[in-house]
Formats: C-alpha cells, structure tokens, sequence
C-alpha cells in the first residue's frame, strides 16, 4: 500500500503486486486498506511484488544503469 507519486509508483503494479492511493485522499486510502484487508490473495500479491521488483529493480539491472549515469556527468 503506497501513494502514487514518483519513486513509490513505479515500484507498485496496482491491484496486482500492491494498491496506489490517491496523493493526500485519506478516503483513498481507506479505500485500499479495505481492499487490502479483505484480499483473499494477499500471498500471491506479495510474491508477484517480489517477482515484479527483483525483475526490474536488481543490482545486476540497477548498478550499469548508476554507472552509465556517472559516467555522462564526468
């Protein structure tokens, strides 16, 4: 469960490996956290988050991209 805005988005499939409130909508947010409380999956979820962030988010995928970047500021 996380608000979409940059950096926790794009992280966060909704409905599938998590929820996205609405920026600073507490109705929203009570809204996912129902969701989230009466999801039957919730396992499933988390493996799917799993699978999500290492697929796109590992060191073998983050590390060339850091160091393609200081490379074009040096």
């Amino acid at each position: 469960l996380t608000t979409s805005v940059p950096g926790c988005s794009s992280v966060v499939v909704d409905e599938v490996t998590g929820y996205l409130a609405q920026p600073r909508s507490i109705q929203d947010l009570a809204r996912i956290i129902a969701l989230w409380i009466t999801r039957e999956d919730k396992t499933e979820m988390g493996r799917a988050g799993h699978d999500y962030v290492e697929a796109h988010f590992s060191k073998e995928i983050i590390h060339p991209q850091i160091l393609e970047l200081y490379a074009s500021l040096l």
